[in-house]
C-alpha cells in the first residue's frame, strides 16, 4: 500500500510540474526538476512517510538529503511564485484524489 500512495504523490507532482517521474526520482539537478523532487518530498514527508523511506524511493543513501530537500521547501515558497503556484496546485491535487482520514 505505501508504495501505491507514494507512486500516486509522484503522479500529481510529475503531471503538475510537467516533470517525468524517472527524472523526479532521479539524480538531475536541473532547477525545475529539482523543484518538482522538493515538492514530492515535502508531500510525502506530509502525508506521514519516514524521511527513510522517502529517501528509499528517489534512490538516495542518506536520508539528510532527504531532510534538506524539506527543508528548503519553505524557502523555495517564499523566493518563487511559480515553485508556490505548483506546490499549490499539487496540494490540490493529491486532496482530490488521497484518501482522507476525516470521514
Amino acid at each position: 500500500m505505501k508504495s501505491v500512495i507514494l507512486h500516486q504523490i509522484l503522479s500529481a507532482v510529475a503531471e503538475i510540474c510537467e516533470i517525468n517521474e524517472n527524472e523526479i526520482v532521479s539524480h538531475v539537478k536541473q532547477q525545475d526538476v529539482v523543484d518538482a523532487r522538493t515538492i514530492f518530498v515535502y508531500s510525502c514527508l506530509k502525508y506521514g512517510f519516514p524521511a527513510a523511506t522517502v529517501a528509499k524511493y528517489i534512490h538516495r543513501s542518506r536520508i539528510c538529503s532527504v531532510r534538506d530537500y524539506y527543508d528548503r521547501y519553505g524557502e523555495m515558497r517564499k523566493q518563487s511564485n511559480a515553485f508556490k503556484y505548483l506546490s499549490n496546485e499539487v496540494v490540490k491535487k493529491l486532496a482530490e484524489t488521497m484518501p482522507s482520514d476525516d470521514r
